[in-house]
């Protein structure tokens, strides 16, 4: 069975992206900086409603599973 590499919770004003396999939570990890790290709720990367339809499309064209 395949998992999905990455799952959505969106929480109104900001969308949980949670790494469901260790590809994904390193790649999640290569893009989370210094700058952006208060980003990180947990296991999951937070991301402002406006810019997640992006984020996603991102992932996608980086070969990514998303649902």
């Amino acid at each position: 069975m395949t998992s999905t590499s990455f799952s959505i919770q969106d929480e109104g004003t900001i969308v949980l992206v949670y790494p469901n396999t260790d590809t994904a939570r390193e790649f999640l990890d290569s893009v989370t900086t210094s700058a952006n790290q208060h980003m990180r709720w947990g296991e999951a990367f937070a991301v402002e409603h406006r810019y997640a339809e992006g984020f996603i499309a991102n992932l996608q064209e980086e070969g990514f599973t998303v649902s």
